[in-house]
């Protein structure tokens, strides 16, 4: 796992953070209401990208680089994960509209 988590790149880190966040937010908008909904679209995507960001460290490896490239990391991955929760948010919202 650990070797898996290191070898993420940019892309690839914000795809695995956007899939974790659509899974999740699936999950919030399927079975919460309202704006509680929308709070985790955006919370979900920061813990999952922030999480896995500092992974490696918290399994041993030297944190001494680790905290100067977080923002590289951390934000895009955050923005790709809160735009796919928030698109799959909306879309379940839709859907159970119209469901009644």
């Amino acid at each position: 796992m650990l070797n898996f988590v290191m070898s993420l790149s940019l892309e690839s880190g914000a795809l695995l953070v956007a899939l974790v966040s659509a899974v999740m937010a699936l999950a919030f908008a399927s079975t919460l209401r309202g704006k509680v909904v929308w709070f985790l679209a955006l919370l979900a995507p920061l813990g999952v990208a922030y999480c896995l960001y500092w992974f490696p460290a918290w399994s041993g490896q030297d944190p001494s680089e680790y905290a100067s490239w977080a923002p590289l990391f951390i934000v895009p991955w955050f923005l790709t994960g809160a735009c796919i929760s928030f698109a799959v948010a909306f879309v379940v919202g839709r859907v159970r509209k119209r469901k009644g």
